[in-house]
């Protein structure tokens, strides 16, 4: 018999950074990203998983997503700089380098730790390739040096692509009343609570065979709200789409002959069914065990387009794929207790 059970007395949600979540405190812990690395769908392996076989992400739409969300979910903690990134993996390249140089490390060896990190011509960064580099990159590595830090608040740089990208995206979702009305619920009698980018902790029991295998696991939420007059918990998720709206939960593509395809979106490519069936599994869990109480739930997905016409949209997930991640996660959990019991 194969099963998995939350340890109830081990559920935390917590509000902590991205960099203490990240950080060694919880990095022994399994993120849904991590059972990437097992799932044979998107290419995972046993190996992958136990090797830590991690694909660099480091990318521009990877700045615009984290801008998007903090300008949404967290302002007043971060602020946009007013000095400008290369694009591109260079910026990147750059901010390690001037990373690795605030803590210590010689020029050389900034160099060639921020190659590696970054996988910027990693093992391949010839003496000109290096000069362009560097070439491109001086005005802001100078600019960071010469930038006053406010250790209250964080800093994102963008490159000036991705800066006008997000005032583009940003503008959409700020005239997008829905969007605010549902990370943002007003009710009569005060009784709903908003949670922003909280991270939730728990211990999994998985038996295979009555042989009991503990795992530590983590999640980061966008938004989830809770009316407590009510019952009711809606679970929100922000995402960005470089393409049109419409791609992104799939579809049916007509052909010549009038047959009709389906296509999967970024919805399914990435697996989001499960990201969120599993948020909403460890939110439920979370509220019986501390405020004793049983939910109606609601799940949605907050879009915004990063091409023009830079459209936001509301896209509630269907029950019938929530329950088809809760069932991938669990069977991922399980091979993973497999590998490591």
């Amino acid at each position: 018999m194969e099963k998995v059970e939350i340890v109830r007395e081990s559920i935390k949600l917590v509000k902590i950074s991205d960099k203490e979540y990240f950080g060694e405190q919880y990095k022994d812990y399994i993120s849904n990203s991590k059972l990437n690395l097992i799932n044979p769908s998107q290419g995972g392996s046993p190996f992958k998983y136990l090797n830590h076989c991690f694909t660099s992400d480091l990318s521009d739409s990877l700045d615009l997503g984290t801008a998007v969300h903090t300008h949404l979910l967290q302002p007043g903690l971060f602020k946009i700089s007013d000095l400008r990134k290369p694009s591109a993996k260079l910026g990147f390249f750059i901010e390690e380098v001037f990373n690795y140089r605030k803590k210590g490390y010689n020029i050389n060896k900034s160099i060639e730790y921020a190659s590696n990190c970054t996988n910027y011509y990693n093992n391949k960064l010839t003496t000109n390739k290096l000069r362009k580099a560097i070439k491109q990159g001086l005005p802001f590595y100078i600019g960071r040096m010469h930038e006053k830090e406010d250790q209250s608040i964080q800093t994102l740089y963008l490159s000036n692509s991705v800066y006008n990208k997000f005032t583009s995206c940003t503008e959409s979702l700020n005239s997008n009343k829905d969007v605010f009305n549902l990370l943002y619920p007003k009710s009569i009698f005060n009784s709903v609570e908003i949670y922003n980018e909280y991270a939730i902790f728990v211990d999994l029991d998985v038996t295979i065979d009555n042989k009991v295998k503990r795992l530590k696991f983590k999640a980061k939420l966008d938004n989830f709200t809770v009316d407590y007059e009510t019952n009711k918990l809606v679970l929100n998720d922000l995402k960005t789409s470089g393409k049109p709206a419409y791609f992104f939960m799939g579809g049916y593509s007509k052909q010549s002959d009038n047959s009709k395809i389906w296509y999967d979106g970024s919805f399914q490519k990435y697996c989001y069914y499960r990201q969120l069936a599993v948020y909403l599994f460890l939110v439920n869990a979370w509220l019986l065990s501390e405020k004793n109480i049983k939910c109606k739930t609601s799940c949605n997905i907050i879009l915004v387009e990063t091409i023009p016409n830079y459209t936001s949209k509301i896209i509630p997930i269907s029950n019938k794929y929530l329950k088809s991640g809760l069932i991938e996660f669990k069977k991922l959990i399980i091979e993973v207790a497999k590998i490591t019991i």
